[in-house]
């Protein structure tokens, strides 16, 4: 039986920051990234510039940050970069892979 399809992710510029949801298990090995979203129970495996997402993701990035990053690591064409990189995170963010970081509180 086939899964329903994903609601789209929340609206996202390129000064939202995100950063992996606390309550995924995540481990990385070579290219891959394997990560398990306890609240949904379900596991997936990204390889490539994905894994590198998820990475970039363990402390709060912004959306231009994580285009920074890959940009700067793949010798890509920003404009490119941004669109994948900007339905990526909309996708983990659907998936609750990630999470909308919220501003620290100050003292």
């Amino acid at each position: 039986m086939a899964e329903p399809p994903l609601p789209a992710g929340p609206h996202v510029t390129p000064e939202t920051v995100v950063r992996r949801e606390r309550l995924t298990a995540c481990r990385f090995v070579d290219d891959w990234a394997v990560v398990m979203v306890t609240r949904e129970n379900r596991v997936y495996r990204f390889e490539g510039t994905g894994a590198r997402i998820v990475s970039l993701a363990e402390d709060p990035v912004s959306l231009a940050g994580l285009c920074d990053a890959i940009c700067r690591e793949y010798d890509a064409p920003r404009e490119r970069v941004e669109t994948d990189v900007t339905g990526f995170v909309r996708d983990l963010l659907a998936r609750k892979v990630l999470v909308i970081a919220r501003p620290e509180r100050e003292n």
